[in-house]
């Protein structure tokens, strides 16, 4: 089953099954989120996984 972690700034908001599913995860940042960033940086920039960017027409702030 392959799973979505969909982020935003360094925020994770959830996983979802497909990227259809993805707007329903909304929620606005409290601040930047110094562990987040520190448990998702590594992974991120290893290259090992693809980075999708949603265009949902709406930004989080």
């Amino acid at each position: 089953m392959t799973q979505f972690h969909i982020i935003n700034n360094w925020l994770w908001l959830g996983a979802v099954p497909s990227l259809d599913e993805a707007a329903t995860l909304v929620r606005a940042p409290a601040g930047f989120d110094q562990d987040g960033y520190k448990i998702l940086c590594k992974p991120l920039m290893s290259g090992q996984y693809e980075i999708i960017e949603l265009n949902t027409g709406y930004r989080l702030s």
